[in-house]
């Protein structure tokens, strides 16, 4: 039973993040009906279309920003074993008999799966799937980014093995 996601490095990731959203929501839903409703001619409909292109190249742009910062390096996770992993080499193996405690989020998602998650973004209270391992004077926090709901099982089936040993595993309080 392996986990394998791609890891956030960096704050600044999930600032790009919303702004990509807010993009999207102000490209498809003022520009779409302003294309689709309204009768726009000459200059008004160039108007707008130059405005739909560069909040496109924006989007593009923090798209590109955004994967560059999870492109970096990986972590994999079994239940004995943290690896994080840049490129194709394993640069760090943690054992997770050294820590206490487990801090698990209540709840693993996609990017953007449901409403709350949009709303939450947007108003700068990104979900984050975020696991922390304290103990024995060590502390070590990875955010991860899950790209399925297979993911999300995959993680679970390791929490509840992590559960089954002598390890702490508690909720993250945000």
């Amino acid at each position: 039973m392996t986990f394998k996601a791609k890891l956030i490095d960096e704050d600044h990731y999930y600032d790009l993040r919303r702004k990509q959203l807010m993009a999207t929501l102000v490209l498809v839903i003022p520009i779409g009906v302003a294309i689709n409703f309204l009768e726009l001619k000459g200059w008004l409909l160039w108007s707008v279309l130059a405005i739909a292109a560069i909040l496109g190249y924006v989007m593009y742009r923090s798209g590109l920003m955004i994967k560059s910062l999870t492109n970096q390096s990986s972590i994999i996770i079994t239940p004995k074993l943290i690896q994080i992993q840049k490129g194709k080499k394993i640069v760090e193996t943690l054992e997770v008999q050294q820590y206490e405690q487990i801090l698990v989020e209540t709840k693993y998602g996609l990017q953007h799966d449901d409403l709350s998650d949009i709303k939450n973004e947007i108003a700068g209270r990104p979900s984050r799937n975020r696991i922390e391992f304290h103990g024995y004077g060590q502390s070590r926090a990875f955010d991860m980014q899950i790209e399925s709901h297979y993911m999300i099982h995959q993680l679970g089936d390791i929490i509840e093995a992590w559960q089954a040993t002598s390890i702490e595993v508690s909720t993250l309080t945000t």
